[in-house]
């Protein structure tokens, strides 16, 4: 017969034997606060707490100091000459408490004011990039989304796929794999019918200051950020004239969410050299400078 006891059935065993110890002992050691630290019995991901345990035995009605234990006789009961000081002993009062710890959080919200995944893998309204974090949590939580799109359209087809990560409201990490489909445009340009255009996208915000839900209206929700582009199909890019094949792209955005009205205002402003969002390829033999393009959602 195998028995199985998780970790957290020993520790409560382990925690109500210590409890009992400390009941068994307290009036022997003729102390006025045992404590016990019991950290290494803490559950799992807990270490850092301590869980003290205090045991305070009754204070005598009179001398405010515990009462020591009556002699007794051969026969086993109090002699005689100490039953004027023979009382009955109170239960020790037996405390124990938890201090409070910093534990993660799920959740906090509003629901969609976390917007959705973009072409990038970032998170903001699908084609413009939001100044809001991945995931549902807020400062005391780490979430996190997950997309696949996909477009049907008469000329070419589009498919991405990515994931993103926000840690505590202020930080983000995506990736996203971005492939299009030229079908019958392929074979116009010379790449064969259905030719797809690869590229992987990785991405970075930082939330700088004020929020998109909350605070003043005429103070929106900041953040900058910037997405490393890798074009997967270098004799393609270079056919179209591009200087490179992979890129970064830099941004910051404002975004404000009116709940009252209904309305979401955004704004981002993003330095980049790609074509055609770096499906084909970064910069070009004319004129391989960076410039200032605008995204915007209402």
């Amino acid at each position: 017969m195998v028995t199985d006891l998780s970790f957290a059935r020993w520790h409560r065993v382990i925690r109500f034997a210590a409890i009992l110890l400390g009941v068994m002992w307290a009036p022997v050691l003729n102390a006025q606060s045992l404590s016990y630290d019991i950290t290494a019995l803490a559950p799992a991901g807990h270490a850092a707490d301590t869980l003290p345990l205090s045991i305070e035995p009754a204070q005598a009605a009179a001398e405010g100091s515990m009462m020591s234990a009556p002699a007794l006789n051969d026969a086993g009961y109090p002699d005689a000459a100490d039953k004027a000081d023979t009382r009955d002993f109170d239960m020790p009062k037996i405390s124990f408490e938890q201090p409070a710890h910093n534990s993660l959080r799920w959740g906090g919200k509003l629901r969609l004011t976390n917007g959705v995944a973009t072409l990038d893998g970032a998170s903001g309204g699908g084609l413009a990039g939001w100044a809001i974090i991945a995931g549902k949590e807020t400062a005391q939580g780490i979430g996190g989304s997950a997309h696949v799109t996909y477009v049907e359209l008469p000329d070419y087809n589009w498919q991405s796929h990515g994931a993103a990560i926000g840690l505590f409201d202020r930080f983000e990490l995506s990736y996203a794999r971005q492939n299009l489909d030229t079908i019958d445009v392929g074979t116009a340009l010379g790449l064969g019918r259905s030719y797809v255009l690869n590229q992987d996208v990785f991405g970075a915000k930082l939330r700088l200051f004020g929020d998109a839900v909350y605070g003043p209206a005429a103070l929106p929700q900041f953040a900058i950020g910037f997405q490393y582009k890798n074009n997967l199909d270098d004799a393609v890019t270079q056919a179209v004239g591009a200087t490179s094949e992979d890129g970064t792209d830099f941004y910051i955005a404002a975004t404000k969410i009116l709940l009252a009205q209904s309305l979401l205002l955004n704004g981002t402003l993003r330095y980049t050299k790609a074509n055609q969002l770096g499906l084909l390829g970064f910069g070009g033999d004319k004129n391989g400078d960076r410039s200032l393009q605008f995204e915007g959602s209402l």
